[in-house]
């Protein structure tokens, strides 16, 4: 199943889990806030904090395609956990 994080200021990050208690359980690892620590950092050059609060829930269909059609670009990568952006749907901001 795919679901999503969504953090403050509507960024969207689509990943995949067994079920939903899987990715509620990924959601509360140190590994997991780390990764969308470092993503966010990345992606904020010059803001040091980033807001970690976030919600999980299932990917919608929309949202399940683009990660699907994402994660064909990296199957040769095998061990990895892939995050997905889905913030640039239309209608989702």
């Amino acid at each position: 199943m795919i679901f999503v994080v969504e953090l403050k200021g509507a960024r969207r990050l689509a990943f995949e889990a067994a079920h939903e208690e899987q990715a509620s359980s990924f959601a509360r690892t140190a590994w997991f806030n780390d990764a969308l620590t470092r993503y966010f950092a990345s992606k904020n050059a010059g803001r040091s904090e980033v807001d970690l609060k976030h919600a999980i829930r299932p990917a919608t269909q929309e949202e399940e395609s683009i990660y699907r059609d994402f994660a064909r670009e990296f199957t040769d990568l095998t061990g990895c956990f892939l995050f997905a952006p889905v913030s640039k749907l239309q209608g989702i901001r």
